[in-house]
């Protein structure tokens, strides 16, 4: 598993253990190309977020935003 995969995983297991996984992935179906503005954003406070939230979660995100196949299997992963 890459480490991009193993991420995902982990945020999958956070959000079912405090029930929001269902209210995620319909935020993210529903986000549309907005998607793609929040992961320019993630890019851009990468900087100021640094000692709060790892960098490889922070580019796994946006990278996972930007594109909308991923965004897809993420959200179904989320429904499983």
């Amino acid at each position: 598993m890459n480490t991009n995969t193993l991420v995902r995983k982990g945020w999958i297991e956070q959000l079912q253990r405090f029930g929001l996984s269902e209210i995620a992935a319909t935020l993210l179906e529903a986000a549309g190309p907005l998607k793609l503005i929040a992961a320019q954003i993630i890019y851009m406070g990468q900087p100021m977020l640094k000692g709060i939230v790892p960098t490889k979660d922070l580019t796994t995100l946006a990278n996972m935003l930007e594109d909308s196949r991923a965004t897809g299997i993420f959200v179904d992963q989320l429904r499983e």
